[in-house]
C-alpha cells in the first residue's frame, strides 16, 4: 500500500540497520500497523553497509513509500547511521528504534501520550525493550537481554542519564541539538547513545520511562559473538573516558559500575572483580566458557553466574588492550 503524501510528519522513526534482514521486515511491518495514522509517521532506514538481505528488505518497503532508505558505502557504526537519519528527518518527534526491535502496535502512540503528558521540550521518553515471549530463553540470552537494566524502573519513573538508550526512545526534535559523537564512536560498538544522553543531560534532558511503549528485541548471539561484542564495548568505554570530558570523569559511581578498580575498594563489586582476576585469565577462559555452556541446561543460575564473570573479563580485556578497535 502506498502511503499518502505527507507535509510534516509527527514522528521520524530512525532505524540504523546492519545485517538484520531477518528481523527488519518484521520491524517495518509493525511500523506500518501502528495505531498512529500512517501519514503521521516517517520511517528512515539507514543501512550501515550490510552484507545480508537488509538492503533488499528495506528497498522493498521503500518502493511503496513507507520507508525512506539510505545506505552507507562502508560500515561506520550505528551512531553515524543515526546522524545520517537525523539529517534527513522532518518529524516533530525523533524516535530511535533499532532494526532488530519489533514494536507493539501502540508503541508510537504510547510515546506520543507521554510527550503530551510531559510537554516540555527537554523531556524524552524511554520505551520498554523486552525479550520476545515466543523465543525460548537461555542463560546467555537473559544476560544479553537489553531491557534487563530497565526492570528496576516503574511506569512513569524519571530516569538518570545513564538509562538513555537509543534502542527504543523518542525526543522532541527542537531539543535535539546534539548529535552522536562521530569523532569518538565511528566504527565502534557501545556507549554512543549513553554519551549522547550525558551531553543532553548537561543541557537539561529529563528522561521519563513508559513501560507500555513495548518493543521486542530479536537479536541472538552465540557465546563467542556475545563476548566479542562485550570486548568491543570495553574498547569503546576506554575511548569515551579518554575523550577529555572532565564532567564525565567525575561520574565515579557510573565508571565504577564498569571498572570496579576505579570505584570503592570496600564493596562487593570490587571483591568479585578481585576474585575474577585470579580465576579467569587467558589460560582458563576456554574452560569457563565450556563450563557455562555445559551448565545451561542443568543449572541456568550457575551458567548465568559464569557468563556474567566472562562478561566482566572480556569488557576489561577490551578496555585495557593497548590498541582497542
Amino acid at each position: 500500500m502506498t502511503r499518502p503524501h505527507m507535509t510534516r510528519p509527527l514522528f521520524s522513526v530512525i532505524i540504523p540497520a546492519y545485517n538484520c534482514g531477518e528481523v527488519l521486515g518484521k520491524t517495518l511491518e509493525a511500523l506500518e500497523r501502528q495505531t498512529v495514522p500512517a501519514e503521521d509517521v516517517e520511517v528512515i532506514v539507514v543501512d550501515d553497509a550490510s552484507t545480508d538481505g537488509t538492503r533488499a528488505i528495506a528497498e522493498q518497503f521503500s518502493q511503496n513509500g513507507s520507508v525512506k532508505y539510505l545506505r552507507n558505502d562502508e560500515r561506520l557504526g550505528s551512531g553515524v547511521a543515526r546522524n545520517k537519519g537525523l539529517d534527513n528527518a522532518a518529524g516533530s518527534y525523533i524516535m530511535f528504534l533499532d532494526g532488530d526491535n519489533v514494536p507493539e502496535k501502540d508503541c508510537l502512540e504510547q510515546h506520543l501520550d507521554f510527550h503530551k503528558r510531559f510537554p516540555g521540550p527537554h523531556v524524552a521518553v524511554l520505551g520498554n525493550p523486552q525479550y520476545p515471549a515466543d523465543i525460548k530463553t537461555t542463560p546467555l540470552a537473559r544476560l544479553d537481554d537489553v531491557g534487563l537494566a530497565f526492570r528496576r524502573l516503574k511506569h512513569g519513573d524519571h530516569c538518570g542519564w545513564a538509562d538513555f538508550s537509543s534502542m527504543n526512545i523518542s525526543l522532541k526534535k527542537e531539543f535535539l541539538s546534539e548529535r552522536f559523537n562521530e569523532k569518538i564512536f565511528a566504527r565502534t560498538i557501545g556507549f554512543e547513545d549513553t554519551d549522547l544522553g550525558f551531553r543532553l543531560h548537561k543541557k537539561g534532558l529529563e528522561l521519563v520511562y513508559n513501560e507500555k511503549a513495548v518493543s521486542y528485541h530479536y537479536h541472538f548471539r552465540s557465546p563467542q559473538q556475545f563476548l566479542e561484542k562485550v570486548r568491543k564495548y570495553g574498547a569503546a568505554f576506554r575511548l569515551w573516558l579518554g575523550s577529555g570530558d572532565k564532567e564525565l570523569l567525575k561520574e565515579t559511581a557510573f565508571i565504577g559500575k564498569y571498572l570496579p578498580e576505579r570505584g570503592p575498594k570496600m564493596s562487593a563489586r570490587y571483591a568479585r572483580y578481585t576474585a575474577q582476576k585470579i580465576l579467569i585469565n587467558d589460560m582458563t577462559i576456554n574452560m569457563f566458557l565450556s563450563l557455562a555452556k555445559k551448565l545451561e541446561r542443568s543449572s541456568g543460575s550457575a551458567s548465568s553466574f559464569i557468563y556474567r564473570r566472562l562478561f566482566n573479563y572480556y569488557f576489561h580485556k577490551g578496555y585495557y588492550e593497548s590498541n582497542p578497535t
